[in-house]
């Protein structure tokens, strides 16, 4: 599994579509602030969305992705007055579209991912307040679109495996929106930038897919074929922290995982991380999370 895959799907991603719709003449829309990463697709014309003290202009195929959830007007064009988002989003659920007479300026498809946020990793806290991806030709859009439908489909079907179904579509979409956003931007997150460098992902992919490894310094620069200077120098400018930090971090983050999702032993998940000690285990979660993996435990079942 690379890097990225291994962090989505630490983040337990997940896609809901809750629209596919025209919109006519001067329609908008005002979404408040969310907890989830909320995005819209046009299918086709074109829109403006405002966020912050930003406005930018979208056509035929552009997506926007709001990583953090922020508040964002959408709308024909900036004079055209707006409604409450979740308003108008339920009234086309009810086949009643507040939007939906006179001649079609705009085909939205609007929805958001899902993530979970108790995973404090970097690839969510460096992502910018929002990801536009411009001018996707015709083929792209065509299978952003059937793929946007299908998680669609799947999220209101309840035939075995809908639920792997869309959360696996809706990873696929995201990953390949950002390397769309890779290409276009030159100031993307340096997270994402490691992804991008051969020789570091092999060396997350490393990280992400063994936690108890060997994960020393030298072993890691032999991985990446760098000297270990080179390495250290060049992952901390993109990660924002040494490899021992991110390994342990990451370490954290697995322990967190085992602590939600299973009754497993603390000396159990101490050696599934990397730790052959339960008190040194220990010390290391308490530093991380700010106490024990015991009292972490026991504050989630209550």
């Amino acid at each position: 599994m690379d890097g990225l895959s291994a962090v989505l799907d630490l983040l337990r991603l997940r896609g809901v579509v809750y629209f596919h719709s025209d919109f006519c003449d001067a329609w908008g829309m005002d979404n408040a602030e969310v907890a989830h990463m909320s995005f819209h697709l046009v299918v086709s014309g074109h829109c403006t969305v405002t966020y912050e003290d930003q406005i930018h202009t979208l056509h035929q195929g552009d997506i926007v992705i709001f990583p953090h959830g922020t508040a964002h007007q959408i709308k024909a064009h900036t004079e055209a007055k707006t409604l409450p988002g979740n308003r108008v989003g339920q009234s086309i659920l009810e086949g009643a579209s507040l939007f939906g007479e006179g001649e079609v300026t705009t085909t939205l498809i609007c929805g958001h991912f899902e993530v979970d946020r108790r995973y404090g990793h970097p690839f969510l806290q460096q992502l910018p307040v929002a990801l536009i991806v411009q001018g996707q030709n015709q083929a792209q859009l065509t299978w952003m679109e059937l793929t946007i439908r299908t998680i669609m489909e799947e999220t209101k079907s309840h035939e075995a495996g809908a639920d792997l179904v869309s959360t696996r579509l809706a990873e696929v979409l995201l990953i390949r929106t950002l390397r769309q956003y890779l290409k276009q931007t030159h100031h993307a997150p340096t997270y994402l930038r490691a992804l991008e460098d051969e020789r570091l992902s092999r060396v997350l992919a490393r990280i992400h897919q063994d936690p108890s490894g060997d994960h020393s310094l030298e072993t890691l620069a032999h991985e990446a074929g760098m000297s270990r200077t080179l390495f250290a120098t060049q992952f901390k400018q993109l990660m924002g922290e040494s490899p021992g930090q991110y390994t342990t971090r990451w370490r954290m983050l697995k322990a967190q995982e085992y602590l939600q999702e299973g009754d497993y032993p603390v000396r159990y998940i101490a050696r599934q991380v990397g730790y052959k000690s339960e008190p040194t285990f220990n010390r290391a979660f308490k530093q991380h999370f700010g106490e024990s993996p015991g009292a972490f435990r026991k504050r989630l079942n209550q």
